[in-house]
């Protein structure tokens, strides 16, 4: 039942051992066609038996699974549902609706009651928000050009 799911979630990254859970937990914030493709697969349903059971493609059902699978675990995505901290619920729902929904900002300004340049401020916001709960890992100094010796001419190591 979950191999086929997690058999699907090698087409975004290599399967992890709680990954089948935390796809289905993250699944009940998408569209409710998607949700559904994300369940029936898990059910153990073929690629095939989706396809007829949703009317689509077998094709089609492989590639919304691909894409759907690579948006649930989108880091972005998976902080704004799985831990959202002090957020406002406002900007999460926001963050979702963009990140994992992809609904277009004229879209969401309408749906939030906001102008266009309030919903890519937040959005900006979010994308900072989201770096910051992020560990810092130190980066190796960059080797310059001015730290480089230089050997006159004529001399060996």
């Amino acid at each position: 039942m979950a191999s086929q799911l997690v058999d699907y979630c090698t087409y975004a990254d290599a399967a992890r051992p709680d990954d089948f859970d935390t796809l289905l937990r993250r699944a009940v914030y998408l569209l409710p066609d998607d949700e559904a493709l994300i369940r029936t697969i898990a059910q153990g349903a073929s690629r095939r038996d989706a396809a007829q059971l949703m009317g689509l493609a077998p094709g089609t059902v492989s590639r919304r699974l691909h894409r759907l699978i690579t948006r649930l675990r989108d880091p972005l995505v998976a902080t704004l549902i799985d831990n959202p901290g002090d957020l406002p619920p406002e900007n999460q729902q926001l963050g979702i609706d963009h990140y994992l929904l992809k609904r277009p900002l004229k879209e969401l300004a309408k749906l939030h009651h906001r102008s266009r340049l309030e919903i890519r401020e937040t959005l900006f916001e979010l994308k900072g928000w989201h770096k910051g709960r992020q560990p810092q890992i130190p980066r190796p100094a960059r080797r310059t050009k001015q730290t480089q010796t230089t050997l006159p001419p004529g001399t060996k190591n």
